[in-house]
């Protein structure tokens, strides 16, 4: 399922050829290196939809504004693209922000989160581990990207994480990581 959200102020003058106009640059302005390690994270996440039981959803969200002060400068936009999905051994959860679509040499941004959990129990065959409030226990990871005119950087979290069964939750969960950033003395926190 993939749903599309058009946001914006009143004197907004966006419409639907400018949006993939000014999403052609940015595209082209992405290294190869990028590109194939994103392909990579699409095509793993493709077999969880092969999954009977797999379940999950995508969003894609097309902010645009004119109403922000920016020292009379043009609007900003924002493409989200968010995608979450269930599979046999775990999870998955990422999400993509890019900024200034039209304008990434100068203004825009790049932001992405991936956060793969895996069921020990569900991948020894056992199913989930529940205790007490606890529905599972998970290993999860996460990678972090950001790059804009200022900075490229790329920081690495690991942890455990537990789903818990919370009245009035459909779901909850919890998580706690070490973070391993390379731009902070010692790589760790």
């Amino acid at each position: 399922m993939l749903i599309l959200f058009l946001k914006s102020s009143n004197s907004c003058k966006l419409n639907n050829s400018e949006i993939f106009l000014n999403i052609t640059p940015l595209l082209k302005s992405l290294k190869n290196a990028k590109k194939n390690f994103l392909l990579l994270i699409f095509v793993f996440n493709s077999f969880s939809y092969l999954q009977a039981n797999a379940q999950g959803s995508d969003s894609l969200e097309l902010v645009y504004s004119d109403a922000y002060d920016r020292g009379g400068r043009d609007g900003q936009s924002l493409m989200t693209y968010k995608h979450s999905r269930t599979w046999s051994f775990g999870d998955n959860f990422y999400f993509l922000d890019l900024s200034n679509l039209g304008n990434f040499e100068n203004a825009g941004n790049t932001y992405f989160e991936w956060a793969p959990r895996i069921s020990p129990g569900k991948i020894l065959g056992d199913g989930p581990v529940p205790f007490g409030l606890i529905r599972d226990f998970y290993l999860i990871s996460e990678f972090d990207y950001v790059h804009n005119k200022h900075v490229e950087k790329t920081t690495f979290l690991a942890g455990l994480s537990v789903d818990l069964a919370l009245p009035g939750f459909r779901f909850f969960k919890l998580h706690v990581f070490n973070r391993n950033d390379p731009t902070i003395s010692g790589h760790t926190q």
